[in-house]
């Protein structure tokens, strides 16, 4: 997530944005999100609310680690993707 352009241009307002994780999974499938190496909680799949400041630039990096229980996938395999939404709002003032 980020809060400029193309052409370096940083957002008139303020930004407010949550991740979520779209996709249906059992009990054999757990995610943790890290932004900047940091575990973000996840409560049912979704972040909990970031802020994007208009005053500076600025640029949150995640990443999405999916952990694999073959103990609790009773002999199934993955075949699946994952979606991710991202839901951004101007903040009101």
């Amino acid at each position: 997530m980020k809060n400029y352009n193309t052409n370096e241009e940083i957002t008139q307002v303020d930004l407010l944005y949550t991740i979520e994780i779209l996709t249906k999974t059992d009990e054999s499938i757990t995610f943790k999100l890290y932004k900047n190496d940091e575990e973000i909680p996840l409560e049912e799949n979704k972040s909990q609310e970031f802020l994007l400041s208009k005053d500076e630039k600025q640029e949150d990096n995640y990443k999405l680690k999916i952990l694999y229980d073959k103990g609790k996938a009773q002999g199934r395999d993955i075949f699946q993707d994952v979606q991710i939404k991202v839901h951004t709002e101007q903040r009101k003032v």
